[in-house]
């Protein structure tokens, strides 16, 4: 009985789902990069909460910071922003590609 009240409040459902949601990021952080939740938060500051590339301020997304790694060491980079993360992944995290591309924009 007590179970089907707890689930009719929606401020208990609202922090549980909070709370859950935050559990299951720190889970993936951990499993995916071996990052812990204060591990990101200490980035983040340290990035003054913007991007490591376009140092646009997180406010100015809609989604969190994406972390960024090496693929081959897996050593974590920074947080970057959707647009930045998806620039290098499409240049294959190649410094040849970047420099070429720099290159052609200076012309």
């Amino acid at each position: 009985m007590a179970k089907k009240c707890r689930y009719k409040n929606p401020d208990y459902m609202k922090n549980w789902k909070r709370l859950n949601k935050a559990e299951e990021r720190a889970g993936w952080l951990w499993r995916k990069y071996g990052l812990t939740s204060e591990q990101y938060d200490e980035i983040l500051t340290k990035q003054n909460f913007s991007c490591a590339i376009c140092k646009e301020h997180m406010s100015g997304f809609k989604q969190a910071l994406a972390v960024d790694h090496c693929h081959s060491t897996g050593k974590v980079r920074g947080l970057l922003c959707t647009g930045c993360n998806t620039a290098i992944g499409s240049m294959k995290d190649d410094t040849e590609r970047l420099r070429n591309a720099v290159a052609y924009l200076e012309n």
